[in-house]
């Protein structure tokens, strides 16, 4: 029998008999959602309160259109990658880079397409600066961003992620205050939302990679 498949049998049962994990878990993600929105709150409070409407709506509509570009591009993986990670076996590290990977080209091409197809005289919102050609790395990074939290869940590590978010609201929020009065306010605030996961990107996925070799090395062990 494949290892994934003896793995993924085992880790059924342990889920089976462990309620209060899966309960730990629920809660842990649920947590996470109500920091993020609180935290999300609080950051618009801020920008609401140190630029005008005009940059108020510009930010907010660009902001969003990166989030939705970044939701749409992770091709759902957000849902089905934690159903097939646990019962993966040796292949789970190689099937999270390739999930990463293809999110990312999709959201990375499509922010080019968008730039390219509807510059900044259609009126839709645009970035300007340095910031404009780091775009389409930044929102294939969100989809990494997006796709991680779920794979820790489904890894038994998802008591990160409120801590994770916890850390990221906040230095994102600590970004804004400051870019607020150096850069264009727009520019500012789509900063302050996508620059902070290039610094928790790598710390998340050292656990993860970590994990996700422990549960090979566990399995090896399993078919000994």
């Amino acid at each position: 029998m494949h290892i994934g498949h003896r793995y993924g049998a085992r880790m059924a049962i342990e889920s089976a008999v462990q309620p209060s994990r899966v309960l730990g878990d629920s809660v842990a993600l649920g947590a996470s959602s109500v920091i993020l929105t609180a935290a999300g709150f609080a950051f618009w409070t801020v920008a609401g309160r140190s630029m005008s409407v005009a940059d108020f709506a510009d930010a907010s509509a660009l902001i969003s259109l990166g989030l939705f570009i970044a939701g749409v591009s992770q091709l759902n993986l957000v849902n089905s990658l934690p159903a097939v990670l646990p019962t993966a076996g040796r292949d789970g590290l190689g099937l999270l880079l390739r999930s990463y990977a293809a999110a990312a080209v999709v959201a990375g091409t499509a922010v080019v397409v968008y730039q390219l197809v509807l510059p900044a005289s259609s009126g839709f919102p645009q970035l300007h600066g340095p910031l404009r050609f780091l775009a389409p790395v930044l929102i294939g990074l969100w989809t990494t961003f997006s796709i991680q939290d779920p794979a820790l869940a489904a890894v038994g590590r998802s008591r990160l992620v409120p801590l994770e978010n916890i850390v990221y609201s906040l230095v994102r929020l600590g970004l804004l205050v400051a870019l607020i009065g150096v850069l264009n306010p727009v520019t500012a605030a789509a900063a302050a939302w996508f620059l902070p996961i290039v610094m928790f990107i790598p710390a998340m996925n050292v656990v993860l990679v970590g994990r996700l070799r422990d549960l090979d090395a566990r399995a090896d062990m399993g078919l000994a």
